[in-house]
C-alpha cells in the first residue's frame, strides 16, 4: 500500500487552501465494498454519505435534503428508506432493497446527484460508507443509532 504525500507547495495557506493528495501505488479511491457481494440483493443496508470536506453544508437545509432523498427512492421500484437522519455534515440512512433493478451504488449515486442538483452545490465526498445488515438484531441496533445520532452530536460538541 502506498503512502500519502501532501503537496503543500501548490497552494498558499489562505482560507481557500485545499491540500493536494498524491497516492503512490494507488489508483483513485480504495474499494471498501465486500468482494463478490451482490449489492442488488434484497435486504437492509446502512449507508453514511458525508458532505464535501465535512463542511456543514446541510445546516438549515435538512428538510430539503431529506425530501430530495425520499423523492429519489420513491421513484425507484423496490427501494425504501427505512430510517434516515440528516446531520449538518452527513446523512445516515437505512435503505431497504426488494426486487430493485438498481444496485446500492447506483441508488447512492442518484441520491447524491439529486441533492447536489437541488442545493446547487457539489455536496458530497466521492465515496460512501455502507454496512450490510444481516439480521433483525443488527437492524434494531442500527435504527437506534440513527435515531439518537443527533443527540450524540450535541454531546460531542458540549464536551469540547
Amino acid at each position: 500500500m502506498g503512502k500519502i504525500q501532501f503537496d503543500h507547495d501548490l497552494a498558499d495557506k489562505s482560507a481557500s487552501y485545499i491540500p493536494v493528495f498524491q497516492f503512490n501505488n494507488m489508483r483513485g479511491l480504495k474499494n471498501i465494498r465486500l468482494p463478490k457481494y451482490d449489492y442488488q440483493q434484497d435486504g437492509y443496508y446502512f449507508v453514511t454519505m458525508v458532505a464535501n470536506w465535512r463542511q456543514s453544508l446541510f445546516k438549515g437545509k435538512k428538510k430539503r435534503v431529506e425530501t430530495s432523498i425520499r423523492e429519489v427512492c420513491k421513484n425507484i421500484a423496490g427501494v425504501t428508506i427505512d430510517t434516515m437522519i440528516v446531520m449538518p455534515n452527513h446523512v445516515h440512512a437505512i435503505i431497504q432493497l426488494q426486487d430493485s433493478s438498481l444496485t446500492l451504488g447506483q441508488i447512492v449515486r442518484r441520491i447524491k446527484a439529486r441533492v447536489s442538483h437541488d442545493l446547487k452545490i457539489s455536496a458530497w465526498q466521492p465515496n460512501y460508507y455502507e454496512h450490510v445488515i444481516r439480521n433483525d438484531e443488527a437492524l434494531g441496533m442500527i435504527r437506534e443509532y440513527v435515531k439518537h445520532n443527533a443527540e450524540l452530536e450535541v454531546l460531542k460538541i458540549d464536551n469540547k
